[in-house]
């Protein structure tokens, strides 16, 4: 505000203002009487002194609101049945929404979780699906974690404190082995899977119109050798997918197990032939799946998706065989090798140890020289029957007799052609030149 020094004091002065009315005010030293100066009022110092308090609490609010929205997150829930859920900075539940027709069908059930912390409310969900025949007793959730700050270590701890009695993986467990989750009983159980998501996944599941759940699952199937794309992992179920995924991790766990009896002699044979018929299980499951949906295509009961899932599940059936079958054929290979040395092996001493130890492997390079053998031996006898049929045409054309031998002989021996060559030899044989086109009609004839 602008005014005339009216009265000057070391630390007030008296200012008066364009309306004539005297302030009070702290004196600047560039102030002089009589001077028109600008200069602050109380009120206005109030004013400013409140501007910069809204201002900082404005600040902290959006720093608050920035903390908050860096630590709130999304789950999306996927059986088949898909469910997004999302969850605040408290872990309470905020909002839930159903992905696709048969989680619409759960809305009313689900919709009263709205405001509960996320551990119990997946509770509830979990048991919903069971109630509602979407989850099997030995069935797969998975849960794709949307969020920073840790979070899918957040929500690992709020599912295991809540769910008893299921098996819960994340993606960074190093090893799962089984081709089931089962209890100590045997038992099958739920499986919980918990993922992250990846922005590549969230591109590839919008491209895809898919829930995002099958391509984290998918995912890892994939880093742990699946031969699987994520276009034939959506055509599968969740179930499905997660069979599948099982079956080639344990086979690979198989083979590692063969291999390591094959060198050292861990005595694992009943660990293996105990997979191996987990395999076979898992194997006579997926058949079933397969059956169950050929039956409804039969039927005309399936959806039009129905066609290209049986596809991918054949295709899946047909390589999770052969695989089985090259590790059926190792472990019947490797049992016989070990089984043959190691029944004095676990109370032997270290030097009969390494004896047994020697004794397999000059067994197994013995089978393997035998088995060289037996091929040089195969191409071998092919080599003389090769031979054999070479010389007998060589010796058709050398026969200088009767014409009609020599084609009878080439007709034995290598029909029509062997009657060209028979005439061929006529006609370059001595004393024979008169008879050079009785040969030359290729059947042996002599005429």
């Amino acid at each position: 505000m602008k005014g005339i020094v009216i009265e000057k004091n070391r630390r007030r002065s008296v200012i008066m203002d364009t309306n004539g009315r005297f302030v009070k005010t702290k004196t600047m030293k560039s102030w002089n009487e009589g001077d028109e100066v600008n200069y602050v009022t109380s009120s206005v110092k109030a004013a400013k002194a409140m501007s910069i308090a809204a201002a900082f609490v404005l600040v902290m609010a959006l720093g608050l609101f920035a903390v908050y929205s860096a630590n709130s997150y999304t789950v999306n829930l996927d059986v088949n049945p898909s469910i997004e859920i999302k969850v605040d900075a408290f872990n309470n539940i905020s909002e839930i929404r159903a992905l696709n027709d048969d989680a619409v069908e759960l809305e009313a059930g689900l919709s009263g979780l709205v405001g509960v912390k996320f551990g119990p409310a997946i509770s509830v969900a979990v048991q919903l699906l069971i109630d509602e025949g979407f989850l099997a007793e030995d069935g797969t959730v998975v849960l794709s974690v949307e969020g920073k700050n840790g979070k899918l270590k957040v929500v690992e701890k709020q599912v295991a404190e809540v769910l008893t009695g299921v098996d819960i993986e994340t993606e960074d467990d190093e090893e799962d082995e089984g081709t089931e989750a089962e209890a100590e009983d045997g038992e099958p159980k739920i499986k919980v899977y918990i993922g992250r998501v990846t922005e590549e996944m969230a591109e590839d599941a919008e491209e895809l119109g898919v829930p995002i759940g099958k391509l984290v699952l998918a995912a890892k199937a994939q880093e742990e050798g699946a031969l699987i794309t994520n276009e034939m992992a959506v055509m599968l179920s969740v179930q499905e997918l997660q069979r599948v995924r099982n079956l080639y991790k344990t086979i690979d766990k198989a083979t590692e197990l063969i291999e390591g009896e094959s060198k050292k002699g861990n005595g694992n044979m009943k660990q293996i032939e105990a997979i191996l018929s987990k395999i076979v299980r898992e194997i006579t499951k997926l058949e079933g799946n397969i059956e169950k949906l050929q039956a409804e295509i039969d039927a005309g009961v399936a959806d039009e998706d129905a066609g290209s899932r049986l596809d991918v599940l054949n295709q899946q059936l047909s390589d999770l065989l052969a695989k089985l079958d090259e590790l059926t054929e190792a472990a019947a290979i490797e049992t016989e090798e070990v089984l043959n040395g190691m029944s004095a092996y676990k109370d032997a001493s270290p030097e009969e140890k390494a004896r047994i130890r020697e004794e397999i492997k000059v067994a197994k390079e013995a089978d393997n020289d035998a088995k060289k053998e037996e091929n040089r031996s195969r191409v071998e006898e092919h080599l003389a029957e090769v031979k054999a049929k070479v010389a007998a045409l060589k010796n058709a054309k050398k026969i200088s007799g009767d014409p009609e031998d020599a084609g009878e002989n080439a007709g034995e021996n290598a029909g029509e052609n062997a009657g060209e060559n028979a005439g061929e030899g006529e006609d370059n044989s001595p004393g024979n030149s008169g008879h050079s086109n009785s040969g030359g009609n290729g059947k042996g004839n002599g005429n």
